[in-house]
């Protein structure tokens, strides 16, 4: 039987790895991966993917009972935001990528077009497991990019060493 899929509404895209595999400390998972964030007060548009994650936890027995369940989402009070992490294994291959007429987006543009901080929507399936650890995974099939936005980091991360200044020495540091 094949999985439910489901399709996130507009939010803000952030760490994007959508054109090639992120490289990972553990060697067992290497994959595609991407953040959805929303503004918290706009329950509207997250609501349905944590109603899709609880019900993926509530129809696994396998997560009956079990504490320390890893979901998906991260709220940052401090912020006001709610963060989704999506995840695609390397061995499906890179998601597809497409623009607002759904027209596909070569690896130029999605490395150009669809950077942290470009507004987004993103199809996934709800996966749950319980092996070493137990909890709901969101995997993505395709990510369509809906506007462009501000970059979230609008100048090179070089540059604020720029603005440094050099310690005397090590102990100096620290």
């Amino acid at each position: 039987m094949a999985k439910q899929k489901y399709a996130t509404q507009t939010g803000t895209l952030s760490y994007p790895h959508l054109h090639e595999p992120q490289e990972v400390i553990n060697p067992d998972y290497q994959g595609y991966s991407c953040s959805l964030v929303f503004e918290l007060g706009d329950t509207e548009k997250y609501q349905e993917i944590i109603d899709v994650v609880k019900s993926a936890v509530s129809s696994d027995s396998r997560l009956e009972g079990k504490s320390n369940i890893y979901l998906p989402y991260n709220v940052n009070e401090e912020d006001d935001t709610i963060t989704f992490k999506f995840k695609r294994k390397t061995a499906y291959g890179a998601p597809l990528c497409v623009d607002k007429q759904k027209k596909h987006m070569d690896a130029d543009e999605v490395r150009d077009r669809l950077y942290a901080g470009a507004s987004v929507r993103i199809a996934y399936t709800p996966y749950s497991y319980s092996n070493q650890s137990h909890g709901v995974s969101l995997a993505f099939d395709a990510v369509q990019l809906v506007a462009e936005g501000s970059r979230i980091l609008d100048s090179n991360p070089a540059d604020v060493f720029s603005t440094l200044t050099s310690p005397d020495s090590v102990d100096d540091m620290f």
